[in-house]
């Protein structure tokens, strides 16, 4: 089954990703021998149209789990890998729920979290 989002919904989700990309951009990438400056950061996720997509940032390289959850705790939709700098789900049909991020990371055996804060979808 195939998924398409309205033109202006995809529009809007477009610039919703391109700002969190542009912000992630001046972050800058901390020092690996730091692991409280490879702490993750989890973005409110990026919502249009019924859809959402988790999105984070790793300023440094690890093994991750991105997740958009929704108020109930149900995971959404959620991706892992390794990975350094910006990260996110698929996009997927969140409509009427309020969804986080939850972004988790493990840098060279330190795991650290991050949750962003709720929006409506």
């Amino acid at each position: 089954m195939s998924l398409s989002i309205p033109t202006s919904r995809a529009k809007a989700l477009a610039v919703v990703i391109t700002a969190v990309a542009a912000s992630v951009v001046f972050a800058g990438t901390a020092s690996q021998s730091h692991a409280a400056g490879c702490a993750p950061q989890a973005y409110t996720p990026g919502t249009g149209g019924g859809y959402g997509i988790a999105l984070g940032y790793l300023p440094c390289s690890g093994s991750y789990t991105i997740k958009l959850v929704n108020q109930a705790g149900s995971v959404l939709q959620s991706d892992s890998g390794s990975a350094n700098g910006g990260v996110q789900t698929a996009n997927t049909v969140c409509a009427g729920a309020i969804v986080h991020t939850f972004l988790w990371v493990n840098v060279n055996g330190t795991v650290m979290s991050d949750t962003s804060g709720s929006v409506q979808c």
